[in-house]
């Protein structure tokens, strides 16, 4: 998926097995969630955790960029439709030097890994939303949700929010 190279190369994910700073991704993509923004009167239950991929319909219909709505309401029932998506992709091995992908998310494996998540899209198909997490040994982690635009049939990448901090 071009989306997903972009993401790689302008995040600078150190890849590749042969530097010492080569931090694998899991080659297993997870779909992105849509919550229920509802605000309960009594919080329930602890935080979503680190590797459930998640944001509200509310919360990606007001994301801004050049201070206009990144998606509209026009596009709320494509992103519902692709929301209730549960299946995981596979990112294509071909595309990587051996050593980096991983299927292991265990980090006695690895210092430290990235995980990605499926990119969900505006109607038009000109503009979507995914997530990167950043996992460690140490407790340093790190997620971020990003704003991608296609213009000339090339992906970037036009903003970034933290989503969760370990």
């Amino acid at each position: 998926m071009a989306i997903l190279q972009t993401v790689i190369r302008n995040d600078s994910l150190a890849l590749s097995g042969n530097s010492p700073r080569a931090r694998p991704i899991l080659a297993q993509v997870q779909p992105l969630h849509l919550v229920n923004n509802r605000v309960p009167d009594v919080i329930e239950g602890p935080p979503l955790p680190p590797g459930y991929f998640a944001i509200g319909l509310k919360e990606l219909l007001y994301l801004r960029h050049n201070n206009r709505p990144f998606f509209t309401q026009n596009d709320s029932l494509f992103l519902i439709q692709q929301g209730l998506n549960k299946q995981k992709g596979l990112l294509d091995s071909t595309r990587f030097a051996p050593n980096d992908l991983t299927y292991n998310r265990s980090l006695s494996v690895y210092r430290e890994i990235y995980g990605l998540s499926l990119p969900i899209f505006s109607q038009d198909s000109l503009r979507a939303y995914m997530q990167v997490d950043h996992y460690c040994r140490h407790m340093c982690g790190g997620g971020t949700g990003l704003l991608l635009v296609k213009k000339n049939g090339q992906w970037h990448v036009v903003g970034k929010e933290g989503t969760w901090v370990e």
